[in-house]
Formats: structure tokens, C-alpha cells, sequence
């Protein structure tokens, strides 16, 4: 019998809880620098043979789509290394890559994912991090989701970051609510107008792939997943409401880290190698400075307190 979806919530939810909880014990600087140190040895030879050997099917689809009709590939199946899945603005972000070769593209996409990393978590405990399943299986397969959590990271500082969350996944932009509960509206305006703008602009240069790309969002609703690929069997259906949920909450109670969790949960399938998502709720967790919001006045949080500032 198979667990209905609720209870795979459940788990899930029992097992971050039973993780914070190992962390709690772990965070003592005498066992971290030690077992950092050694993963990071592990993370730097994971590197180097990810470069010389990483497969990229992910990234293969950024580098061989035909402009001309990038989506065809994406229509058939979920999975295809071929299938570009993106708004029309991000096929032209990708074309100039198309000038490189394959290898030479996929260890530059590799470096801009760990230089992601990098900044989120600060060098030594990127390459720690590297050793950790989710993270190899992001840099070994070339996708975006370390891009992704630096933009959800900075989002908060540069609300135009949060076009790339909309433009490529999509249903990650229920993050937005984040500025929408704490009335943060110029915030919310920029993030909006950016995507907007960038649309507009694409779709006077190419609007027949903006239908060819709704026409591929259709397809998805009926495409079946293939069991071969590790991914989270939670529908979004279910994760969607939660996903509010946790960005409402944490936007009422001043927790910034909610944000990613939320884009995580509301990711239209949340692979094993989405998890480092998550990561872009460590600089606010961490206080890193460089990643705080700019200040906004006490009419902009919802209950007219400057403190709920992020």
C-alpha cells in the first residue's frame, strides 16, 4: 500500500525535525572544523572529477536547444536531457553559450554553480558542501538550483532577482508573498515590473515562443514522471498550500530563511538535487550583512513595526 501524500509530509517534516536536532549536537566547533576540513579534501577531488567527467544532462539542455523551436524536446518527456523547459527570455540568456563546446560549456556552468555555493556559504564550506549528495548530484547534472537559492539569498536586497525565479521555474514565485504580507510593495513592484519588462521585451522579439512555451506547460500537466530519476513524490497540489503557508508565517514573524524553504516546497518537481535550494536560507540565518534588505520604513512592515525589517 502507498503512503497517500499527506502522510509522505508527515515524514518529511519528522525527518527536518529529527535533523535539527542532530545539527543542535554537531554545531560545536571542536567536531565542525575538524569534519569540515575533510569534507572539503573529499569536495575539492569531487570537483576536479566532475569537471573532467560530469556528465551535465541537465546542462545539455541549455547548451543544445534549437532557438527556433526549443521546446520540442520538453513536450515528450519530463526528464529528456534535450528538454529546455524556460521562458523564451532565458533561450536567449543560454545562446551565447551555444559558441563553446559541450565539455568547455559544462565546466563553465559547473564554476558559476560553485561560485553560487561560494557565496552563499563562503568557500570552505562550499567545497565541504560539495561533498554532500544533493550538492554533487546538482554540480554533476548542471541544473539551476544553486543559481536559484543565491537569487531567493539576494532577493531580498534586489527584489529583480526574483525574474529568475519566475522565468524559469515559475511556481517558485509564491516567494513574492514574502513582500505582499509585510507591505513592502515598491519591493514587491520591482521584483514584478523586472519579469514583466524582460517578458515584454522577449515577446516582441519572439512571440511565437512564448506560445510554443505555454504550449510545453500544458504538456507538463500530462507528462508521467520516470521512476528512475530520485525525486520527492509529494504532488504540488499539496506542497503549493504549504508553501504559503510557511511564507506567511515567516513574513509575519520577521524569518526570512522561510523564503527558500517555501520555493523549495512550491519547485514543480522537487528532485533530489533541488534540496540545495534550501541553502539560500543560510545568510539570513547566518546574518551575513552583504545579503540584508535595505531598510524600509515602519509603514511598510504589517504591523508598523521597524523591527519586522529584514
Amino acid at each position: 500500500m502507498h503512503p497517500r501524500p499527506v502522510d509522505r509530509l508527515l515524514l518529511m517534516t519528522t525527518l527536518a525535525a529529527t535533523a535539527a536536532r542532530a545539527g543542535s549536537w554537531l554545531v560545536d566547533r571542536r567536531r565542525v572544523r575538524p569534519a569540515r576540513a575533510g569534507l572539503a579534501i573529499v569536495g575539492a577531488a569531487l570537483l576536479v572529477l566532475l569537471a573532467l567527467y560530469g556528465p551535465g544532462t541537465d546542462a545539455t539542455s541549455y547548451w543544445s536547444f534549437d532557438l527556433a523551436h526549443p521546446y520540442t524536446a520538453a513536450t515528450l518527456s519530463l526528464t529528456g536531457t534535450d528538454a529546455f523547459r524556460y521562458a523564451p527570455p532565458l533561450a536567449y540568456a543560454f545562446l551565447p553559450f551555444h559558441v563553446l563546446s559541450f565539455t568547455a560549456f559544462r565546466v563553465v556552468w559547473m564554476a558559476i554553480e560553485f561560485a553560487c555555493l561560494a557565496a552563499l556559504v563562503g568557500w570552505r564550506w562550499a567545497l565541504a558542501l560539495v561533498a554532500m549528495y544533493p550538492v554533487t548530484l546538482e554540480l554533476s547534472s548542471g541544473n539551476i538550483h544553486l543559481l536559484m537559492a543565491l537569487a531567493v539569498a539576494i532577493g531580498f536586497r534586489y527584489p529583480a532577482a526574483w525574474s529568475f525565479l519566475i522565468l524559469t521555474k515559475v511556481t517558485p514565485g509564491i516567494g513574492l508573498l514574502w513582500f505582499a504580507v509585510r507591505r513592502q510593495w515598491r519591493d514587491l513592484a520591482i521584483a514584478l515590473g523586472v519579469t514583466l519588462i524582460i517578458a515584454a521585451v522577449s515577446f516582441a522579439l519572439s512571440p511565437h515562443l512564448w506560445q510554443q512555451w505555454w504550449v510545453m506547460l500544458g504538456a507538463d500537466l500530462s507528462l508521467n514522471m520516470i521512476g528512475d530519476h530520485p525525486y520527492i513524490p509529494i504532488p504540488l497540489w499539496l506542497r503549493l498550500p504549504a508553501a504559503v503557508l510557511v511564507v506567511v508565517w515567516g513574513a509575519l514573524h520577521d524569518r526570512p530563511w522561510t523564503v527558500a524553504v517555501a520555493v523549495t516546497l512550491a519547485l514543480p518537481t522537487i528532485w533530489v538535487q533541488s534540496l540545495p535550494v534550501l541553502l539560500g536560507a543560510v545568510p539570513s540565518l547566518i546574518g551575513r550583512p552583504a545579503f540584508k534588505a535595505r531598510p524600509h520604513h515602519a509603514a511598510s512592515s504589517p504591523t508598523g513595526d521597524r523591527s519586522l525589517a529584514v
